[in-house]
């Protein structure tokens, strides 16, 4: 999809929206995890993220019942206002979308290759790249935390998610580690 994806062909792309179940209710089964890793995806995927109001907090958006898929789904609830500041939800997407501004070109035009992992491994690790600009995710859907080591050109880098790793190359390898799903399930590395 990143290859169909053009600036005459581009498209929103969501998790949730007002006319259906949301996301962390239907698709993650009430893991804040699972919402946190999707929304990394989301956020470092071409195109434009939407984002549902109250998603960033960890509402689910749950509706009472299959039938009720008019006006008045449950999920087309007041926003929370007073949840912000103690949500680690929200910190999750501010943080996400605080570094795609910061590296929108990368995100929004970048192509993807992927470097590493596999549904079957629980963890993928893909590159956005645009005109000589490089930046590695990471996600992890497993409970525990994923070590990988990938190839890589730069002998060091930052992950931008944690705000604080820094990882030294050997031999042209970097050897990361991933966190568990429950704690963002998200590394975002770009060369010092």
């Amino acid at each position: 999809r990143n290859e169909q994806l053009t600036s005459d062909a581009t498209l929103g792309q969501f998790l949730s929206s007002h006319d259906e179940d949301g996301f962390l209710y239907r698709q993650a089964g009430g893991d804040t995890g699972k919402q946190k890793v999707a929304a990394s995806l989301l956020i470092t995927a071409k195109g434009q993220p939407v984002i549902y109001y109250g998603e960033e907090l960890g509402q689910t958006g749950a509706t009472a019942s299959n039938m009720d898929k008019g006006e008045y789904n449950e999920n087309r609830y007041d926003f929370d206002w007073d949840a912000v500041a103690s949500s680690d939800m929200h910190a999750h997407y501010q943080k996400l979308l605080n570094i795609r501004k910061n590296n929108s070109l990368i995100f929004s035009k970048g192509d993807r290759r992927t470097v590493a992992g596999s549904n079957k491994e629980g963890f993928v690790i893909f590159s956005r790249n645009y005109e000589g600009q490089e930046v590695m995710v990471g996600l992890n859907i497993l409970d525990e935390p994923t070590t990988v080591t990938i190839p890589v050109s730069e002998a060091s880098y930052s992950d931008l998610y944690s705000e604080n790793t820094h990882y030294n190359a050997s031999e042209g390898t970097l050897t990361i580690e991933i966190p568990a799903r429950s704690e963002g399930g998200t590394v975002i590395l770009m060369a010092d």
